[in-house]
């Protein structure tokens, strides 16, 4: 392969968007231990205090939620390729 400008940034732009993917399953594995760990605990406290609007586990579920809505992106994603391919 002939290196040129466009094989270049080609390259750059590849390792850029490698380097971003890894980072961002690195974070949702990283949200998804903290959601686990708080969860029981601040959901009870959340139910003893009579459900407040403005308690942390809103914060948690909400990212509970978020997660598991990639989870089904993900898989959608890897169903329409897969489908695809054939």
């Amino acid at each position: 392969m002939v290196l040129n400008r466009q094989n270049v940034e080609h390259s750059i732009d590849r390792q850029c968007i490698d380097n971003s993917m890894n980072n961002a399953s690195s974070i949702k594995h990283d949200l998804d231990r903290l959601v686990d760990y708080l969860w029981d605990n601040e959901h009870t406290n959340w139910e003893e205090l009579d459900n407040p609007e403005n308690h942390i586990f809103i914060a948690i579920n909400n990212v509970r939620n978020w997660l598991e809505g990639q989870v089904r992106l993900e898989k959608k994603y890897a169903e329409l390729m897969n489908n695809k391919g054939e």
